[in-house]
């Protein structure tokens, strides 16, 4: 790799990557363990799958990739604890198939260092996000809607910085662009993904913890369809 600056920034946060697996399997899976034994792993592929079918559904816009694949990190990350979202958003990203400019990027033909990149995103997002989840989730009164939506809240707000954080700096090492004004473009296509992937999320994990089989299948078929009225709106 010939971009010296491009190369630190990448070996950086791939191991910051590794520092929040790490940290999130020894804090969280060992702490939560009771809970985490009565996860079914047959869950945990079903959220992989969908989390590659909806990233899949890339909008671009202006260059920027919208997705309805934040909705399924939430839904994960919410009922499964930290580490496996993580797990989920990061192979699920791995696995997409995004159709661009008449060319169809999977993880076949998509080099090694792009494909650690988005894992490395998602996983730092997810990672800082979920341990003010955690926190919170740790206090007595989260029986309260109110503190469960401060819960959500908390972890969108984390995530989105946090993503649009590392989006921006990439973006300024490759063309030398004014931070603030990439970070300030970011945050709001970021924001504007949040609203169109958010209600996903939230409608999915009802429907789970409700074993909504038949519910499930009518948001997937939601999230397929969406993605070509918004590609519309965006064009408008």
């Amino acid at each position: 790799m010939k971009n010296k600056k491009l190369a630190i920034y990448l070996a950086i946060l791939y191991v910051l990557s590794a520092f929040c697996y790490v940290s999130s399997y020894l804090l969280y899976t060992k702490k939560y363990h009771a809970q985490l034994a009565n996860i079914s792993f047959s869950d945990i592929i079903i959220f992989i799958f969908l989390s590659a079918i909806a990233e899949s559904f890339v909008v671009k816009y202006k260059n920027v990739g919208i997705s309805p694949g934040f909705g399924i990190t939430t839904a994960a990350t919410l009922h499964f604890g930290v580490f496996w979202g993580m797990v989920i958003v990061s192979i699920g990203t791995t696995l997409r198939c995004v159709r661009f400019q008449g060319k169809t990027n999977h993880l076949f033909n998509t080099p090694v260092y792009k494909t650690l990149y988005n894992i490395s995103n998602y996983s730092i997002s997810t990672y800082l996000g979920g341990i003010v989840f955690h926190f919170i989730l740790n206090r007595n009164y989260t029986t309260y809607p109110i503190y469960i939506f401060v819960q959500y809240i908390s972890f969108v707000i984390l995530f989105l910085m946090v993503n649009t954080l590392i989006i921006s700096i990439l973006v300024v090492i490759l063309s030398q662009t004014n931070f603030f004004d990439i970070f300030s473009y970011h945050l709001r296509i970021g924001f504007l993904n949040i609203v169109y992937a958010s209600p996903f999320g939230i409608l999915l994990l009802f429907l789970y913890n409700s074993n909504n089989i038949l519910g499930i299948l009518v948001t997937l078929l939601v999230i397929i369809t969406s993605r070509y009225i918004f590609k519309l709106y965006l064009l408008d």
